[in-house]
């Protein structure tokens, strides 16, 4: 039998979910986004901290966003960094797609 869980995953301090079946689940230590995908493919993605809120867009698209770290999309097997969203002045507090 192999593990398949990573550490951590017993805490997960958010997760999402669509209406298509695409579920996304934030863990700490180490910091990780898992997705699953509507066809059952779960992804894993290193995260560079602490998951503050997550959406799922109507594509299946995971939408991220970080305590003190600049946000991501996971869009397939890709996470793609959204740079420059977060500084001085600027810090986003949610992220929300309706239907």
């Amino acid at each position: 039998m192999t593990k398949t869980e990573l550490p951590g995953e017993l805490e997960a301090p958010d997760m999402a979910t669509n209406a298509k079946g695409v579920i996304a689940v934030a863990t700490k230590e180490p910091f990780t986004v898992i997705v699953r995908d509507a066809e059952g493919t779960i992804t894993r993605h290193p995260a560079p901290g602490r998951v503050f809120s997550m959406s799922i867009d109507p594509t299946g698209r995971v939408w991220t966003m970080f305590v003190d770290a600049d946000p991501f999309v996971v869009d397939g097997d890709r996470a793609l960094p959204l740079e420059g969203l977060v500084g001085q002045n600027l810090h986003p507090s949610s992220i929300t797609f309706m239907g």
